[in-house]
């Protein structure tokens, strides 16, 4: 095996995988006789097919497959017509194109369909096994860099992606784990009475309509340009920035609050009830940052203060179907943004009573998005 073969397998790991198609039958035995001792050692595996028609049956049913080398003229399926094959179905496959005509035209047709390289009849074995470990490095890049994306789009759906961004900022340096303020709008929106509902249905079905009601909220707040933060049992914990946060907000849990009661007949006829949503939201400074414990290496990106601590409040306070708000993000909203009292309150932890507000519609929104509150 030469150099660069073995630098191909100790970075990404396996053999070699190389699937021939040429209608000479002589072909295996050759390079079954060339690469013996590579094959006796478990770095490289040979497949074979006489036609393109067979080669698409072994790529179909071995997916290590990594390299395709192929004729051009062949019974079936041409080489040509392979090509095109695999650029549709086998992607992260790459073929390189062997004839017998090393005219220009055949080679021009071979790249314009795809083929990664060109080689020309009698082979030249060595030529042959560089363009091969060579082919296979590009393979093992390309399905490596794909691989990371798959992984980093299942990450988003367990840490969401602030931590993704700031995982990626800092990977490869050694820039030290930090906060910082930043101001946001800190929106919580639970699902009202559901720990009764956890009581009266099995957890299938439980687990079924959150993730039902999950999916309205976040669409909701993801629409609207907001972050989810995390998830808290029954609740979402979802951040907005910029100047129109605070309204974005409002708009998001209006619109999720109208989704909500799309649902309602059919959750009735399911769960013998309908479960509404209860939301608060608070704006201000607040410390955003990775938090949690590295002797474990556990940590969440999180936002932390007084205003995520208020806006849970808040939510606690409001009841089914209704958005209360504090003085500051009334302050904040657009004057389409119609709020009503909510009165004077003094929360939890809190000295100073507080005035607070209900959101009640966007002006000149659809009579469904300007419900009132409905108790259950």
């Amino acid at each position: 095996m030469t150099k660069a073969a073995s630098l191909v397998t100790e970075r990404y790991h396996g053999p070699i995988v190389v699937l021939i198609v040429d209608d000479e039958p002589d072909l295996p035995e050759l390079v079954a006789q060339r690469f013996r001792k590579q094959i006796r050692a478990g770095t490289h595996v040979f497949y074979f097919a006489n036609d393109g028609e067979q080669a698409v049956a072994v790529l179909a049913r071995e997916p290590s497959i990594e390299v395709v080398v192929s004729d051009i003229n062949m019974p079936h399926m041409d080489g040509m017509a392979l090509l095109a094959t695999c650029a549709e179905f086998f992607p992260t496959v790459r073929t390189v194109i062997v004839s017998a005509y090393d005219d220009m035209s055949n080679i021009r047709a071979a790249m314009n369909r795809g083929a990664y390289d060109f080689l020309v009849k009698p082979l030249d074995f060595q030529d042959f096994e560089r363009t091969i470990e060579r082919t296979v490095e590009q393979v093992r890049t390309v399905r490596h860099a794909a691989a990371e994306r798959q992984a980093s789009l299942i990450l988003r759906q367990f840490v969401g992606e602030g931590a993704v961004n700031y995982a990626r900022s800092r990977v490869g340096g050694a820039v030290p784990l930090s906060n910082e303020m930043v101001d946001r709008t800190v929106v919580f929106v639970d699902i009202c009475s559901f720990t009764s509902l956890s009581e009266r249905h099995e957890p299938r079905v439980v687990l079924q309509l959150l993730n039902s009601y999950f999916d309205a909220i976040v669409s909701c707040i993801v629409m609207q340009g907001g972050h989810i933060d995390k998830f808290i049992g029954d609740a979402v914990m979802s951040t907005f920035q910029g100047p129109d946060a605070p309204t974005a907000a409002a708009m998001a849990v209006l619109q999720a609050r109208q989704a909500i009661r799309r649902m309602r007949g059919d959750i009735e006829t399911r769960i013998g009830f309908f479960p509404n949503i209860s939301a608060g939201i608070h704006a201000g400074k607040v410390i955003a940052g990775p938090v949690g414990a590295s002797v474990v290496g556990r940590l969440d990106f999180t936002v932390i203060g007084d205003v995520v601590n208020t806006a849970a409040r808040l939510q606690r306070l409001a009841g089914p179907g209704e958005i209360v708000v504090t003085q500051e993000v009334r302050d904040r909203l657009d004057p389409s943004v119609l709020v009503a009292s909510h009165g004077i309150h003094t929360l939890r932890g809190k000295t100073e009573p507080m005035a607070l507000y209900s959101v009640r519609t966007i002006e000149g929104a659809t009579q469904s998005m300007a419900v009132e509150p409905v108790d259950v």
